[in-house]
């Protein structure tokens, strides 16, 4: 057993413990925080006790846009009713998974600003168009009025 964790998923919080592995060379090798990243989960503190999957980020964040009138509160409690209802206890901190979120889409959106995505440049005949809109300009004009990058 390595170091105890919560993960936090789309079914609830699980009580974990992550891998260690122990060499007859007497060398150890526990998991990092990169292992983490690449494996599709992100740190909720700074030593990572608490770990939530992306997927929940992905999933709430899909929400938050079909039903914007989903409170952050309703959507852990749904993820408290989903850990008892799979037999499992412990409570989700709402402010926690918050603060998990923002940092996850900020990080996203730095990631996609470093590798010089531009989903509003490029014409909407271009060979390599995002999305297709009615008037033929993707409403160009709306985010090139908006400040911001």
């Amino acid at each position: 057993e390595g170091k105890e964790v919560i993960l936090i998923g789309i079914n609830g919080r699980y009580n974990l413990f992550l891998p260690q592995i122990n060499c007859t060379c007497g060398k150890t090798w526990s998991i990092g925080m990169g292992d983490l990243a690449e494996s599709g989960y992100w740190p909720a503190t700074v030593n990572f006790e608490t770990l939530y999957a992306v997927d929940l980020f992905t999933t709430y964040e899909d929400l938050k846009i079909t039903a914007p009138g989903m409170s952050r509160q309703a959507f852990v409690s749904m993820l408290e009713h989903r850990t008892k209802l799979f037999g499992r206890s412990g409570k989700i901190c709402g402010d926690t998974l918050q603060k998990s979120f923002l940092e996850w889409t900020h990080a996203t959106f730095e990631v996609e600003r470093l590798s010089q995505v531009q989903h509003f440049q490029c014409p909407s005949c271009a060979p390599s168009m995002l999305a297709v809109a009615v008037d033929g300009n993707r409403k160009l004009y709306r985010f090139k009025s908006q400040p911001g990058p």
